[in-house]
């Protein structure tokens, strides 16, 4: 259910605007006196519509024309109003104007919807700002998982993709919890959502967590290519502790469980430079073992 966030004291629900368009005693009819408030709806179901109503006032003894409000382009509002206009407003009446929104994706949107009357000499702005029920819980999973509660972070990003199934944020928390939470979740479930993040445009971090996953998985020419595809340098966005240091460990152990050792070892000289790994030992391969489980990441 989308809620209307309170500015100033006004509860935004009806959002007001007092329009002064002067009468006598020396006023100005051209004069206009909007009252500035920002719209904040939250809550908002991806391509649902939602109906607020905008109430202007004349103020004034003389007739205002208010013409239909409008607002300033951004493609993933799709902005409607309803009924006739111009509408005229006689001295001291009111028009509700019933305004719809619908967001396009889920996201933090702030736009602006522009007043334009008889009494104004320039378009009046209104600041908006629309988010949508899914990207709140996008945020609060995000809030979750930096504070190691992944359990209820996978909670929150689950019911977002359940929301937008076309949300790649959401996927990708979905993924790095379901790595995190050991306690209930399957690297299947974790590579299956990352994958789907990956798909829907989410670029290095939901590689990056592909890497993990199918390094445990036991896909190791496939976690290569994943590491691969991050690029270096790399700090994973919500834990900066998840670093390319972190996926050339991945490549170093997925080289030495195919037996490529040369290759683990040519990675492990740029994590561990003067690692004094002989080849010619006949301790090499244990010697390379001990290493790489000494260098173990953060996952």
């Amino acid at each position: 259910m989308a809620s209307v966030t309170k500015w100033l004291g006004v509860c935004l629900a009806a959002l007001f605007f007092v329009v002064a368009s002067g009468c006598g005693g020396g006023e100005d009819p051209e004069d206009i006196d909007l009252s500035t408030f920002e719209l904040q709806i939250g809550g908002l179901l991806v391509g649902v519509p939602f109906d607020t109503t905008i109430t202007v006032t004349n103020s004034g003894g003389q007739g205002l024309t208010v013409y239909a409000p409008q607002v300033t382009n951004d493609s993933n509002i799709s902005f409607a109003v309803t009924g006739g206009f111009p509408v005229l407003v006689g001295g001291g009446d009111v028009v509700d104007i019933t305004v719809t929104f619908r967001l396009g994706r889920s996201a933090l949107v702030r736009d602006t919807v522009i007043i334009l009357s008889s009494a104004a000499a320039d378009e009046i702005p209104v600041p908006i700002q629309l988010t949508t029920l899914s990207y709140e819980q996008v945020q609060t999973g995000w809030g979750q998982f930096e504070a190691d509660n992944f359990a209820g972070a996978l909670a929150s990003f689950t019911s977002a993709t359940s929301l937008d199934p076309s949300y790649g944020d959401a996927f990708l928390g979905r993924g790095w919890s379901e790595l995190k939470d050991t306690s209930s979740a399957s690297l299947s479930a974790a590579l299956a959502s990352l994958t789907t993040a990956q798909t829907l445009g989410v670029g290095a971090d939901a590689r990056a967590g592909m890497a993990f996953a199918n390094l445990n998985l036991g896909n190791h020419t496939t976690a290569i290519a994943d590491a691969d595809a991050v690029g270096s340098p790399y700090t994973f966005s919500h834990d900066n502790t998840i670093t390319h240091t972190d996926l050339l460990w991945i490549k170093a152990r997925a080289y030495f469980l195919l037996g490529d050792y040369a290759s683990a070892e040519a990675v492990l000289d740029v994590l561990a430079p003067g690692n004094g790994l002989d080849s010619a030992s006949p301790t090499y391969i244990t010697d390379m073992a001990d290493l790489i489980e000494s260098l173990r990441g953060s996952v």
